[in-house]
């Protein structure tokens, strides 16, 4: 996965951006991953989701708006282009919106959360420069 990013934004830095990508990764891949590994090159980062049986890859660039996937497993690397329009971002909206609104959350609490604590990961990972365990408590 390939994801915008604007580490110089003023609007939080790395986790204004963070949620798009470990959203996509999420949703696509698995709400769980064990663990992730972020290597900087500059203001970009390569960020490796550890999964049980398989790894995906995500690419946090300056100023890019194209999303890619990579899934390496034992049985090989399998990806694609993903394209993603509006009407996802509505749907979104819409929950949001209805939740505002007083409806019941649709989505487990624990798998709505999950993506923060992967982000805190990448974060400490960003820093530490080591791989950074995920836990989920």
């Amino acid at each position: 996965m390939k994801c915008p990013l604007s580490a110089k934004a003023g609007y939080g830095g790395f986790y204004f951006y963070a949620q798009h990508l470990v959203e996509i990764v999420c949703e696509i891949f698995g709400r769980y991953p064990k663990s992730v590994k972020a290597y900087a090159n500059g203001e970009n980062y390569t960020v490796v989701f550890r999964y049980e049986n398989y790894c995906v890859t995500g690419l946090y660039t300056q100023g890019c708006w194209s999303y890619y996937a990579v899934r390496s497993a034992i049985e090989g690397e399998t990806g694609g282009v993903l394209t993603i329009d509006t009407s996802c971002f509505e749907a979104e909206f819409e929950g949001y919106y209805k939740l505002l609104c007083g409806a019941p959350q649709e989505t487990i609490y624990e798998d709505f959360i999950a993506p923060v604590y992967v982000m805190n990961a990448i974060e400490r990972s960003i820093q530490s420069g080591n791989e950074e365990e995920i836990s989920y408590q």
